[in-house]
């Protein structure tokens, strides 16, 4: 039995303790598996520095007491947008307060964006497409506020 009509010369040699590994029929398994053990370990480095990173933020102790999904809220926030969170945390000014009529219309218009929009919505004025996870995290606050100009004046953020 043998490779026939195979192209060999597409398959590189796997180097296992510094021993070349040239894939051959009789050596099929073998290859096989360095070359799974290979690819299994390509990301090594890569994974280490990125957990060297995470350890400056988070000793691993701590990271232990969370889930992968908890982690992942705590470090990208939540995916939903909370408009309660955000009403919360926004300040009016140029006459505007919470009960505006105008500021009413927008709070509507902006629970009735999709995901996608509502992310797109919050980088234009937050630099960011999810909200921080509560009140307390927050750095600044969002403003509204009355701007001068025309019906074509772009919004500013």
């Amino acid at each position: 039995e043998t490779f026939d009509g195979l192209p060999l010369e597409n398959f590189e040699p796997i180097y296992v303790n510094g021993q070349e590994i040239e894939l051959k029929f009789s050596n099929r398994r073998q290859y096989v598996k360095a070359a799974f053990m290979k690819k299994m370990h390509s990301w090594d480095y890569a994974i280490n520095e990125i957990q060297k990173g995470m350890e400056f933020f988070f000793p691993n102790s701590l990271l232990r007491l969370f889930s992968p999904s908890e982690f992942g809220v705590l470090v990208c926030g939540v995916p939903q947008v909370n408009w309660e969170l955000l009403k919360g945390c926004t300040k009016y000014a140029g006459g505007f307060d919470r009960e505006s009529e105008n500021i009413k219309w927008m709070w509507e218009v902006l629970e009735d964006l999709s995901p996608e929009d509502s992310g797109l919505f919050l980088r234009f004025v937050w630099g960011k497409t999810r909200l921080p996870h509560s009140a307390a995290d927050f750095s600044h606050s969002f403003e509204v506020n009355l701007s001068s100009g025309t019906d074509n004046t772009l919004p500013t953020a």
